[in-house]
């Protein structure tokens, strides 16, 4: 969900803005603040980033009347909110203010009365690329926790004790209708990650949830030497007969 600030010392402006974002039509938004200082706009930034609701894009209009202009505001909210998404309006076209922009991390700059059609694609836009980015970061984080654990239970002594914590960490970070398995090749000396599998719940037996066995090369020739046992143990028996 979308949560905006506008900043622009014209109010009526502002409040403009305001109603043409919010009837727009396939934009999730939850809320969009005002702010017509940069002071009050830092207020509302590092109160919303106290709470744990951050704003996802900041509309800003560079020519301020005041002391910082846009850009300058820009990046002391940066400061506050490095993963939002930032709007540099201008109502005078300036090609150096523009590069000066997007040198400083501005994901648009585009004029102060552009098309509302514009605007739309831009915000629908950028909420695309920020799903994008956060699922690649939740991927990242996913991938050094289980790098980590690779790397604890290779160099830890007391397997049993990894081997807890490692489930422990799982169970928090990927999915809990799934389960992770990690092997250790013994000739190989490394670690392999075995193919998820989903939990099933046996139904001819009244028993708790089974997970699917994995076998090793080891473990299917031992069932192999054992079926032909039996069945060499069988013949015997018949032939004797």
């Amino acid at each position: 969900m979308n949560r905006l600030l506008i900043l622009d010392d014209e109010l009526r402006v502002a409040e403009i803005l305001k109603r043409s974002i919010n009837g727009l039509e396939d934009y999730e938004k939850e809320l969009i603040d005002v702010a017509s200082t940069p002071q009050e706009a830092f207020k509302l930034a590092q109160r919303a980033a106290d709470k744990q609701k951050p704003y996802t894009i900041f509309l800003i209009d560079q020519r301020l009347g005041a002391e910082l202009d846009g850009i300058q505001t820009m990046k002391k909210l940066r400061e506050i909110n490095a993963d939002a998404d930032f709007i540099i309006l201008t109502g005078f076209e300036n090609p150096e203010d523009g590069i000066r922009a997007y040198e400083e991390g501005a994901s648009r700059y585009l004029p102060k009365i552009s098309d509302p059609k514009e605007m739309a694609f831009v915000l629908k836009d950028l909420a695309r690329t920020r799903k994008v980015r956060w699922e690649e970061a939740r991927q990242r984080r996913q991938f050094k926790v289980a790098t980590d654990i690779a790397e604890a239970v290779g160099a830890s002594l007391n397997l049993e004790k990894t081997m807890n914590a490692v489930l422990a960490t799982l169970r928090e970070v990927f999915e809990k209708t799934h389960l992770c398995v990690l092997l250790y090749e013994k000739r190989q000396r490394a670690l392999t990650l075995a193919p998820r599998w989903n939990f099933t719940r046996s139904k001819t037996r009244n028993t708790p949830d089974r997970i699917p066995s994995i076998w090793t090369k080891e473990a299917s020739r031992a069932a192999w030497q054992r079926k032909h046992w039996r069945q060499k143990k069988w013949n015997a028996k018949t032939s004797g007969t």
